[in-house]
């Protein structure tokens, strides 16, 4: 109690630092960048002069691409000779991978010139980027070890061919990377800000389980290390490039991330260089304002914090609130910024080649081939990367070639090479899916061929005069007037929407609307911040500047795109189907917009305050306004840095020592055992493992399915997940709880106790799950178990499972009751029977009949010694201590002496084929007996299953079971992967309306109580009999029900538990059935011929069938439904309740707790619970109306105001033009 107390101080103490230094420095940046900022809008510069150090230029490409290859070449001894560099390799590596081969490359095809250094800087970072991953996925089928050397020798031949480049001509740049010198400083200041922000949160960042960078990080080792189980093709080029700098840097987890991060520093160097492309022709100051806007302002979230605190409603000390009230009321706004910059994930670089692309389109000094090759080339890298970037960027180009003439822009050399680049990958991810055999999700899909659709019709479209008729269209109309007053409206709606939020909707949740990535309008103003007011006034100033207008208007439309296509894609996702994209997604992109548009208005204001005042009023009035400007934008900034830089620095949210322990040996483990995966029970667990980097983790909804089941089915299927070799159960303490809601579970009460511990220490529990098999719909092998538990009330038949599935045996399951598993080829029954023939009559005939007929029965003998015991072998009052099992080829050491009874066969006829062995003498372990044309075979497992029922250590005995059928010799099926075809899982569905079931068995319950039930045979003859009590059918093929109600839950196994009420009908197709009936006064009555069973009780009516094909017209009621692939798109359910009227097919492939669906459509109108948005955004009116009442009348008097004064202009320039 003591020592949690004293770490809870620790913890406050430290937290109080941080935000003592996080206020520290946001004091500091602020002052610094008012300064900045005061200086830029002034118009003030510095000249830069550095003085010669000899008479020509110093040759700095070639100085770079020595380094590079001296960098290179150290990196390769160190990893040839396995050697550890330390901080200087990680530094090395970063460089090699991430910065130099790209100036190389650029030196060698001679695309220097056509840029300044400062673009040829963000470009060789790209390159790099590119050419590391291309080589990566050129040599993944070559050995790990020899693929770094060889990566290595590429970069160092790289650096030759570039200095032998150098030798033979030149690198020319264009002169002029800034502006104004003045924008360095810009620069300095943006950058400063990144890497104060990366020294709050890294390397501490790097450890907190969850985020998406350890999810990155685990799947670039999984494609470095076993390339083949890869399977994140959304991000295929980003994990080659990060794949191959982990390797050749061969550092910890948090150095590789801290690096990684630090390289997202040229985020702010490609704003820069794309804003210049635009801006500077308007006027120079721009650039260097929108980079400060870009790199270091943020949202409106602050406020509500503000608010919360002056409203007295929280203490400062209680920071969980901005991950809860603040985060929950700002749409994460305390939590994530707009710019993608705090951690390295694919989309950072592909916002970043985004940015580069924007660049591009005004570079019209570059020859055609060269850029359309480098264009293309971004396309695809941007699309491999993370794919929204590449589908947005197409979409927008599109959107906006279809109405602009704009020659200020490259917009058909653009179109031309984004089609050449869809198209390549079209073909390339053609090629993965067929020749390589990996399966693409709906997404990559449906992107390459709609994107690739659109650029087409755009191009063509452009090719014929309609957009000039559009023109003259639109110019013979008044839209001036028009504009004007949807700018003024848009105006209003934007303030109305802040001011509604800063007074509270208390109807809006960010949970409710997070899902489906929707963002209602008050929330547009609480993203865009600062700069989103600031964009609104340059948009008054840019309506009467023409010049300015156009060199703007591809991010006016693009803010228009950005509105447009969000709420188009949240109308679809609600009201169609999920397409994967969310409205949310395009927030960046707007607000990228309107940074490099916002400077213009202040710059404007600047301006307009110098005219009409003094130089000290001017400039004080400049200052101020400034100075607000940058503490509303920065404010939210520093309130994310700050909250992840206190969950990073608190020890709870990251993985204790202990933890961290059990993590390397698990990594250690993978490095070896590379087709093993883990499993484990709680989200935090699940997140922690993922810094092991397993192959695949059993995802946690499915692993909510494993846990509740109770038969063994569902979690000897997931136990082959993906056909991979076997699992390592993860279990730290506080799984426990879990593992205690669901102790009747398979997993809990069967499987844990019976697995081997591989590590243990003081929080962590890792068990070793052995390679399975699980049982298949179909096989030459059946199981066959009892119906009635009371045979086994120990459940030794759950040994019988294992002995099949650990010695990777291929089976089916069958219950006892069902007459169809005698119609294969090998039965395996799991249980001896009882001799006082309580499992009805004719059973162990059946079994005899299925022997003498040409059948292979094994009876293994889990729950002791009944009717075939008794029929073959001869028990001799003695026992023996057996410490092994003799067969004739094979023998099994057993793990601890065995108490025995002493068995011998009864007749001659009775061939032992295997026996326990003891110091003194033998008992039958498996006797064999010729039956006809086939065989009974009788193993004695029985000693066996007492003692692991008994001891403490059953894992002793785990891998015995697998092995347990070797003596024996016996021939059975080996087990063959095939995906299981599992479309949706549920917990329950109840369905009303025309119902109708089709299925191959058809068990009825052991007791049943059926008040009046008719038999019509063949000749439509009905046969009334009354209460019936046990009813089993034989002789069928196929069986048919009819109802009006159903409800699906709690099966066994390939049985799904059918109820119904009221009545039900049962037919049967191309063969009549047979039936036996038992009434109440203990009649029993043989039926043959039946041609349909009426079924009529005012009770509920509980069939079992085996994988039941269900058809229904009505409505459908799905608990905790989880779907994939094409349904999930229509219907978005994942762990919600659905309701569905209209037309259900499901086809059922295993049931237990949960069951799995393995065909499910539907057609009709969904009701989701909750539903897909949960919030109601005309909610938000009556605040919005209330709020509005003050607004209006101080809106229009400034409007009228504004307008006032523009005609007042316009008539004082008239008067000047008449003078």
């Amino acid at each position: 109690m003591i020592d949690r107390e004293l770490k809870t101080r620790l913890a406050m103490k430290s937290i109080i630092n941080i935000v003592m230094e996080i206020g520290f420095s946001f004091l500091l940046f602020a002052t610094i960048i008012i300064i900045v900022l005061y200086l830029i809008t002034s118009g003030y510069d510095f000249k830069l002069a550095m003085k010669r150090l000899t008479r020509r230029n110093v040759p700095i490409g070639l100085i770079v691409d020595v380094f590079m290859i001296a960098s290179a070449l150290i990196l390769l001894i160190i990893n040839a000779l396995h050697l550890h560099g330390g901080l200087i390799q990680l530094i090395m590596a970063l460089l090699v991978t991430s910065i130099l081969p790209g100036h190389a490359l650029l030196n060698i095809c001679g695309m220097t010139r056509y840029f300044t250094r400062l673009e040829n800087i963000v470009l060789s970072y790209i390159m790099s980027y590119v050419f590391t991953g291309i080589i990566t996925l050129a040599l993944l089928p070559i050995s790990a070890e020899v693929r770094t050397l060889i990566i290595l020798s590429i970069f160092i031949t790289l650096g030759l061919t570039s200095v032998f480049r150098h030798r033979e001509c030149q690198a020319a740049y264009v002169s002029k990377s800034f502006s104004k010198s003045i924008d360095s400083l810009a620069l300095i200041v943006a950058i400063a800000f990144y890497i104060v922000c990366f020294y709050f949160m890294y390397p501490d960042f790097a450890l907190l389980p969850g985020p998406d960078i350890a999810r990155h990080y685990a799947w670039s080792v999984v494609l470095w290390r076993t390339p083949e189980l890869y399977l994140a093709f959304d991000y295929l080029l980003s994990h080659l490039h990060e794949s191959a700098f982990i390797a050749i840097s061969n550092a910890s987890t948090p150095l590789i991330q801290t690096a990684l991060v630090m390289l997202n520093v040229m985020m702010p160097l490609a704003f820069y260089a794309m804003a210049k492309s635009y801006l500077e022709n308007v006027d120079a100051r721009l650039p260097s304002i929108a980079t400060i806007f870009y790199s270091t302002f943020s949202g409106f979230a602050w406020i509500y914090l503000a608010k919360l605190i002056i409203l007295d409603k929280v203490d400062v000390s209680e920071l969980r609130l901005i991950s809860t009230v603040v985060n929950d009321q700002t749409y994460n706004g305390a939590a994530y910024l707009a710019q993608p910059f705090l951690w390295y994930v694919p989309l950072s670089m592909s916002f970043t080649i985004f940015i580069v692309q924007l660049m591009l389109l005004r570079k019209l000094n570059i020859d055609k081939k060269i850029f359309m090759t480098l264009f293309s080339l971004l396309t695809i890298a941007s699309y491999m990367t993370h794919i929204a970037e590449a589908v947005i960027f197409a979409f927008f180009i599109s959107f906006y070639a279809f109405f602009s003439k704009n020659k200020k822009v490259r917009l058909d050399d653009a179109l031309d090479a984004s089609i050449i680049g869809f198209i390549f990958l079209d073909s390339f991810y053609i090629m993965l899916q067929y020749l390589a055999c990996k399966s693409l999700n709906f997404t990559v899909n449906l992107t390459l061929l709609l994107s690739t659709a659109v650029l087409i019709f755009i191009r063509v479209y452009r090719c014929f005069n309609i957009q000039a008729k559009l023109s003259g269209l639109l110019s013979k109309l008044a839209i001036k007037p028009l504009i004007k007053s949807i700018l003024y409206i848009v105006t209003f709606v934007y303030i109305l929407g802040l001011v509604t939020w800063i007074g509270g909707v208390p109807s809006f949740h960010t949970q409710d609307v997070v899902e489906i990535g929707y963002i209602p309008w008050f929330i547009y103003p609480v993203f865009l911040g600062i700069a989103g007011i600031l964009m609104l006034a340059s948009f008054h100033y840019l309506f009467e500047d023409i010049k300015a207008r156009g060199w703007l208007i591809l991010f006016i439309a693009f803010i228009l795109f950005s509105l447009v296509f969000g709420k188009a894609l949240s109308f679809i996702n609600i009201n169609f189907f999920f397409t994967r994209y969310w409205e949310s997604r395009l927030t960046s992109f707007f607000f990228l917009s309107s940074s490099v548009i916002a400077p213009y208005g202040i710059v404007k204001v600047a301006e307009s305050v110098k005219r009409h005042q003094n130089k000290i009023k001017s400039g004080l009035a400049i200052i101020i306004l400034i100075s607000v400007i940058v503490i509303y934008g920065l404010q939210s900034s520093f309130m994310v840095m700050g909250y992840w830089s206190i969950a990073a620095s608190s020890p709870t949210r990251r993985p204790s020592q202990e933890e961290q322990a059990a993590i390397n040996f698990l990594n250690n483990i993978f490095q070896h055992d590379k087709y093993a995966y883990t499993i484990t029970f709680t989200r935090r667990s699940y997140d922690i493992l993922t810094f092991a980097s397993p192959p695949y983790e059993l995802e946690l909804d499915w692993m909510q399915v494993v846990l509740t089941a109770e038969n063994p089915e569902i979690p000897l299927l997931s136990l082959k997940a993906r056909n991979l070799s076997h699992a390592y159960l993860y279990v730290h303490g506080r799984d426990y709880e879990v593992l205690n809601e669901h102790c009747q579970g398979w997993v809990c009460r069967h499987l844990i106790p019976m697995l081997p511990i591989t590590y243990r220490n003081n929080e962590v529990t890792i068990y070793n799950i052995s390679s399975v098999s699980f049982p298949q719909k179909s096989s030459t092998t059946v199981l066959v178990i009892p119906f009635d538990k009371s045979v086994d009330s120990m459940e030794g038949y759950l040994y019988a499972y294992d002995i099949l599935s650990l010695g990777g045996f291929s089976y089916t399951v069958a219950y006892d009751l069902d007459p169809k598993a005698l119609s294969h080829r090998t039965v395996v029954l799991s249980f001896d029977p009882p001799s006082n023939n309580t499992l009805g009559t004719g059973f162990y005939g059946d079994y005899l009949d299925y022997a003498e007929t040409g059948g292979h029965l094994i009876v293994l003998n889990t729950n002791g010694y009944g009717y075939f015991a008794e029929r073959m072998l001869v028990r001799n009052n003695l026992t023996i201590k057996a410490y092994k099992i003799s067969g004739k080829l094979q023998s099994l050491i057993l793990p601890v002496e065995l108490v025995v009874p002493a068995f011998s066969p009864k007749t001659e006829g009775i061939e032992v084929i295997a026996s326990y062995v003891s110091q003194h003498g033998y008992s039958a372990y498996a006797v064999r007996e010729k039956v006809g044309l086939g065989e009974i075979i009788y193993v004695n497992l029985y000693p066996i299953i007492t003692i692991i029922e008994h001891i403490r250590e059953k894992a002793k005995f785990y891998n015995l079971l697998g092995k347990s059928l070797q003596p024996v010799e016996v021939q059975l099926e080996p087990f063959r992967y095939t995906h299981p075809p599992i479309t949706a899982t549920f917990k329950e569905v109840k369905i009303s309306g025309k119902i109708n079931v089709t299925a191959t068995s058809l068990l009825f319950p052991t007791r049943v109580d059926f008040m009046n039930l008719k038999v019509i045979d063949n000749s439509s003859r009905t046969l009334l009999i009354n209460n019936v009590t046990r009813l089993q059918l034989f002789d069928y093929d196929n069986v048919s029900i009819i109802s009006s109600n159903l409800t699906l839950s709690q099966g066994r196994g390939f049985y799904s538990n059918l109820k119904f009420k009221d009545c039900i009908t049962i037919t049967f197709d191309s063969r009549f059935a047979s039936a036996i009936l038992e009434t109440e006064d203990n009649n029993i009555i043989l039926l043959q011929s039946i041609k349909a069973i009426v079924i009529e009780t005012p009770d509920q009516i509980n069939l079992y069938v085996r994988e039941p094909f269900i058809t229904a017209q009505g409505s459908a009621y799905f608990k905790e439904l989880y779907s994939s692939g094409a349904i999930y798109h229509k219907i978005m359910c994942c762990g919600q309740d659905l309701k569905i009227n209209g037309v259900i097919t499901l086809k059922t492939y295993l049931s237990d707790i949960y069951s799995w669906a393995s065909s499910f459509d539907a057609s009709g109108t969904f009701e989701r619970d909750p539903p897909i948005l949960a919030y109601n955004e005309l909610s938000s009116l009556p605040q919005a109306a209330y709020w509005s009442l003050p607004l209006v009348p101080m809106f229009i008097i400034v409007v009228f105001l504004i307008e006032k004064r523009d005609r007042n202009k316009r008539a004082d320039i008239q008067t000047n033009n008449q003078l």
